[in-house]
C-alpha cells in the first residue's frame, strides 16, 4: 500500500514538472511566430536526439577502446554497462520522426547553398544515418554478449581495433551531418573530434545512471572518475580551440560576444561551467573516496552542458528568443531534478 502511494506521488510530481516545462511553449504560440517556434522546438528535439544517440554508442566505444589499449582496470566494469540494444527501437522511431520533419524545418531554409550538392540531400543523409545506427547495432550484437560474460574470443579481440575505428569514423560523419552542415561550420575537424570526446565521456553517464546502485562501494569509482575527468579536460581544451579560432576569423564567436547577455551566458559560459568547472571542482575537491552520487551529479552536469553546447553553439537557433530560452532552462532543471530525486529514492530503497 505504501509503495502504491509513493508511486502515485512520483507520477504526480513528474506530471507537474512536464506541465511546467511545457508552459513556455504554450505562451510562445500566442506571442511568437508559430513557424519559428516549431522550428526551434524541432532543433531542441534534434539536439537532444543527437546527444542520446552518442550516449547509446558510448558503452561500445568504451569497451572497444579499453580492449584496444589492453587496459586491465576496466574489465570489471563491463558487466555493469546497460544493454542498449533494447532501447534502439525507441531511438529508431524518434529518428524517423526527425527525418519526416527534415525537409520542412531544415532543408527548405538552406537551399541557397545545398543546390547541386548531393552529399546534403535528405535521402543521402537518411541512408548514412541508417548505416551508422544499424552498423552499431550489429557490432553490439557481436561484441556485447562476449564482453558482458567475459567469454572473450581471440578473433573478436583482434578485430576490436577495427570495430573501434569504424565506430569513431561513424561518429565523425554523424556529427558532420547533424551538427556541422546546418550552419556550414568551417571548423569541422575540431567539432567532430570534440563530438568523439563527448561520446567517450558519455560512457560514464550511461554506466552511472543505469547501474549506479550496483557500483555503490566499488573500488572502481575513483578510477572511473579519473577517466571521466580526463575527457572533460580534453573537451574543454577543444572547446577553447574552436572558440579562439572562430574569434580570430571574426565569425561565430564575434556574433555571440555582440549578442545579448543571456545568449552569451547560455552559449559560452554555461557549457564551460557544466562540462568542466563544476565536474572538476566536484570530483577533485574531496580527499576521501569519491561517492557514486557525486559522480552521478558530475556526469549529469556534463550531459546537460553538452545539450546546450550542441543546441546553441552549432544550431544557432535561439537568437534573442526568451520564450524558448525559458523553456530550455525549465526543462533542463526539471530533468536534472527528476533524475536526482529518482537517484535518492533508489538509494533509500
Amino acid at each position: 500500500m505504501k509503495i502504491r502511494f509513493v508511486t502515485r506521488i512520483h507520477t504526480r510530481n513528474n506530471f507537474l514538472l512536464a506541465v511546467i516545462s511545457l508552459l513556455p511553449i504554450v505562451i510562445g504560440f500566442f506571442f511568437l511566430d508559430t513557424m519559428k517556434l516549431l522550428s526551434d522546438i524541432y532543433f531542441i528535439l534534434l539536439s537532444l536526439l543527437i546527444l542520446l544517440t552518442l550516449m547509446s554508442v558510448s558503452p561500445l566505444v568504451f569497451i572497444l577502446f579499453q580492449e584496444t589499449i589492453q587496459a586491465k582496470w576496466s574489465k570489471n566494469l563491463y558487466p555493469f554497462f546497460p544493454d542498449i540494444r533494447k532501447y534502439y527501437k525507441v531511438l529508431l522511431v524518434i529518428w524517423l520522426i526527425i527525418f519526416s520533419l527534415y525537409n520542412f524545418f531544415l532543408l527548405a531554409a538552406e537551399l541557397t547553398y545545398l543546390a547541386g550538392r548531393i552529399w546534403f540531400y535528405p535521402l543521402f543523409i537518411f541512408f548514412r544515418t541508417a548505416i551508422f545506427l544499424f552498423s552499431n547495432l550489429y557490432i553490439y550484437n557481436k561484441v556485447f554478449p562476449c564482453y558482458m560474460t567475459h567469454s572473450y574470443e581471440s578473433n573478436l579481440r583482434k578485430v576490436s581495433p577495427f570495430y573501434l575505428i569504424f565506430v569513431i569514423s561513424g561518429i565523425f560523419f554523424f556529427s558532420w551531418d547533424w551538427m556541422i552542415f546546418p550552419l556550414q561550420n568551417p571548423h569541422a575537424g575540431i567539432v567532430a573530434i570534440q563530438t568523439i570526446i563527448t561520446a567517450f565521456a558519455l560512457s560514464v553517464v550511461s554506466l552511472i545512471f543505469f547501474n549506479r546502485n550496483k557500483l555503490r562501494g566499488s573500488d572502481l569509482i575513483n578510477d572511473l572518475s579519473r577517466y571521466f575527468l580526463l575527457f572533460c579536460c580534453l573537451w574543454m581544451y577543444l572547446f577553447f580551440c574552436h572558440l579562439l579560432i572562430s574569434g580570430y576569423e571574426g565569425s561565430m564567436a564575434i556574433s555571440l560576444i555582440k549578442s545579448d547577455l543571456i545568449i552569451r551566458i547560455l552559449t559560452i559560459i554555461l557549457p564551460i561551467f557544466l562540462c568542466f568547472v563544476f565536474p572538476f571542482s566536484l570530483l577533485s575537491a574531496y580527499r576521501n573516496r569519491i561517492q557514486v552520487k557525486k559522480l552521478a551529479v558530475a556526469s549529469l552536469s556534463f550531459f546537460t552542458g553538452n545539450f546546450f553546447w550542441i543546441l546553441l553553439f552549432f544550431s544557432g537557433r535561439l537568437d534573442n528568443n526568451l520564450i524558448i530560452t525559458l523553456f530550455l532552462i525549465i526543462l533542463s532543471a526539471a530533468f536534472f531534478f527528476s533524475l536526482l530525486r529518482k537517484y535518492d529514492n533508489d538509494m533509500g530503497t
